[in-house]
């Protein structure tokens, strides 16, 4: 008998992951601002204030436009949004202004831009698709 194709799995327990709670802020301090920036956003510029992650602590609000940096990012929070940082340190962001009526498309003559869009994305999915079954197919032909 020849075997054609043989598949093993292995898992092992791993380390439990604890995260660490966050110390609030003394009451009636709020967290500051380290710079202020031009901010391009919602068709029109803001001078918005920039916080430091690390300087955050839990229940921290921060009302939008603003930036919030890191080490390894940078966070947008849009006008109308609002962050707050958890108890474990999450940044949790929230719509808090209802959003401006959209624009409404005529049905009759579609965008060509969003019809492009749409094209490459089903093109994409496609492709991933035809990626995934080519990796996990098991046939012998």
């Amino acid at each position: 008998m020849v075997v054609e194709a043989c598949v093993a799995e292995v898992t092992a327990a791993g380390e439990r992951v604890e995260e660490a709670a966050l110390a609030p802020r003394q009451a009636g301090s709020a967290p500051e601002a380290i710079d202020e920036v031009d901010l391009y956003s919602d068709g029109a510029a803001h001078r918005v204030p920039v916080f430091d992650r690390e300087a955050l602590r839990a229940a921290d609000r921060i009302a939008g436009p603003a930036l919030i940096r890191e080490a390894t990012a940078t966070t947008v929070i849009e006008p109308g949004w609002a962050a707050e940082v958890t108890a474990l340190n999450h940044l949790i962001l929230r719509r808090v202004e209802q959003r401006a009526a959209a624009r409404i498309a005529d049905a009759n003559r579609p965008d060509p831009v969003v019809l492009e869009l749409f094209n490459n994305l089903f093109m994409n999915i496609a492709e991933q698709t035809g990626a995934v079954l080519q990796n996990t197919s098991l046939s012998v032909n």
